[in-house]
């Protein structure tokens, strides 16, 4: 199986293999683009990006003064052990890469760290067993928000349900939808997917990326 698919929107071309954006009825005046799993997205042309989370974490970022924003979406922390190769070995599934990425593209496009503005989602815990990675990823995004001295605007963690989030890149604003029992069903069994490969994550990751 490839890889996921990992890409940038600049100017509202895609910069993966193949074009993401979508016309929804649902938002007339915005293309929509969906990432997945340890993917991200970033754009300096208004869109809307949707994607779908359970104990993952969604963090929607934008520079306000210059209108770039993109989201990411990542499923651990940071590697805690060593972990096989194929469709989950990708870097941006954890938040210590993601998080990076996000950061850079923002700045690669004319933002500015110091206006950076975030809303996080995510970090549910959906099933039991397995460990609570919802809250592993959560505790992770704040101490990494801290250290990094980023500004958090809005916030939904935790809980058992899962989400799906819309985000506008140029006025920030979230819409947020609880996923019903069929996402709820496609989200556990994807996660014990990856908890079985990867176990919890264990570690505190002290990374400092800028």
């Amino acid at each position: 199986m490839a890889h996921p698919l990992i890409f940038s929107r600049h100017d509202g071309e895609s910069k993966g293999p193949e074009k993401r954006g979508r016309r929804d009825h649902r938002f007339p005046d915005h293309e929509v683009v969906t990432i997945f799993p340890g993917e991200y997205c970033v754009s300096s042309s208004p869109v809307i990006i949707s994607t779908l989370l359970g104990s993952c974490l969604a963090v929607c970022m934008r520079d306000p003064f210059s209108g770039i924003g993109g989201m990411n979406h990542f499923m651990l922390p940071a590697p805690g052990r060593a972990t096989s190769g194929g469709f989950w070995s990708n870097k941006t599934r954890y938040g210590c890469y993601a998080m990076e990425r996000l950061i850079n593209g923002i700045l690669g496009r004319g933002g500015s760290k110091s206006r950076l503005e975030l809303k996080v989602f995510g970090g549910a815990k959906l099933y039991d067993g397995g460990g609570d990675v919802g809250a592993s990823n959560v505790e992770w995004i704040v101490e990494f928000i801290d250290r990094e001295g980023l500004q958090v605007v809005a916030s939904d963690v935790g809980r058992d349900i899962p989400r799906n989030i819309f985000y506008y890149t140029d006025s920030g604003r979230v819409l947020m939808k609880f996923g019903n029992a069929m996402a709820r069903k496609r989200i556990v069994d994807v996660e014990k997917v990856y908890t079985t490969l990867y176990g919890p994550y264990g570690p505190k990751s002290a990374a400092t990326l800028f």
